[in-house]
């Protein structure tokens, strides 16, 4: 519960205390932002203070190949960052916002990594997601991963049923890993 304060601060306490830090992605073109919260130790401190930036914000991507560029849309939006093994897999939106272009690309790095340098990042030239990843689904987009009551991995979006164009709906389905371990978004036909 975001509006009660001592939620606030167990959940904080528990994410320093398992990550030791807290990297803030927002969703700004591809920019990242970290350490909006420093020196925040609420073990040993019941008092905190939410800081300000101490650094410049860092452009991860921008649309630089065709698929991110469509029908006078030029842009990576919508970022939802997956951590699976030793990556981080960022799954964010390119192509028409409106269309059946609209589609899901990764860029990935490793999280030992300084995940503020963008030369770190690795960004996937296709698509990952799109119009013939899943029958009867175009342009799928805004992504999230959760875990289902066995624990596989799921992705839900949304996109639009090629019956009914111009209809956007709710999707989900579960996503495979492959023996290099990278998540895949596409359902074999």
């Amino acid at each position: 519960d975001v509006t009660d304060e001592e939620s606030v601060k167990t959940v904080f306490a528990r994410i320093f205390e398992e990550y030791e830090k807290l990297d803030i992605l927002c969703n700004n073109a591809g920019i990242i932002y970290k350490d909006l919260v420093q020196d925040l130790n609420l073990v040993s401190r019941l008092e905190y203070e939410m800081q300000p930036l101490h650094k410049e914000p860092v452009r991860l991507s921008r649309p630089l190949y065709g698929w991110e560029n469509q029908r006078g849309t030029i842009n990576n939006e919508g970022p939802y960052a997956l951590l699976l093994g030793d990556k981080v897999y960022l799954a964010y939106s390119g192509g028409g916002a409106c269309d059946p272009t609209y589609a899901v690309g990764y860029l990935v790095a490793d999280q030992a990594e300084d995940l503020l340098k963008a030369d770190n990042w690795y960004k996937e030239p296709a698509a990952v997601l799109h119009r013939g990843s899943v029958e009867g689904i175009e342009g799928p987009g805004h992504n999230s991963f959760f875990r289902d009551e066995k624990g596989d991995l799921m992705i839900a979006y949304h996109a639009q049923e090629r019956e009914q164009y111009h209809q956007r709906c709710a999707a989900f389905h579960r996503v495979y890993i492959n023996e290099q371990g990278m998540p895949l978004l596409h359902l074999p036909q």
